[in-house]
This record gives structure tokens, sequence and C-alpha cells, in this order.
């Protein structure tokens, strides 16, 4: 893999979610093969996260409306995502 070949003689560190597919059974294998370190997040823990509270407000916005295409979403999740990171509130979390 590249990332191997970039950096063939130190640690890689790979830090994720905990989202399911980050710790299936290919990719444990592929990190294996790799010697690549993982290092789990742990869910929702804002300090390590900044952004996930971000996240919960777009998906709280965003759940109740509906939308005509993928572009329309695009925009208004990138619109949304914005609007909550430019409030103040958000950086000193």
């Amino acid at each position: 893999m590249r990332i191997r070949e970039q950096n063939p003689a130190g640690r890689i560190l790979l830090v994720c979610d905990n989202f399911s597919s980050h710790f299936a059974t290919l990719v444990d294998h592929v990190i294996e093969s790799l010697d690549i370190t993982r290092l789990p997040l742990p869910r929702y823990y804002p300090r390590l996260k900044p952004s996930q509270q971000i996240w919960n407000c777009v998906h709280r916005d965003l759940s109740p409306r509906d939308v005509k295409d993928t572009d329309a979403f695009r925009h208004l999740v990138r619109s949304v995502y914005e609007s909550y990171a430019e409030q103040i509130s958000f950086a000193d979390a």
C-alpha cells in the first residue's frame, strides 16, 4: 500500500472513530500486514472530536428536510455545517 511505501520505517498511527467498517476483518488484516497501529477514539468525546458536536447539530437540522437531488443535498449540508462551524460556542467546546 502507498502509505507504507511513503513511510517504510516509521510508525503509522491510524486514528479512527467507532464506525463499524473501521473494525472489519479485512481492515484488521490490512492494518496487521502493514504494521499500522490503530487508535480508536471514544464515542462522542468532544475534546478529541470537536466536529462531532457540529455534525450532531447538522444531523438534527437535516433530518426533517427533503431535497430534490444529490447536488442540492450537498449544498444544504455544506451551508448548514458552515453556519454552525462559524459559531464561537463550538470553538470553545
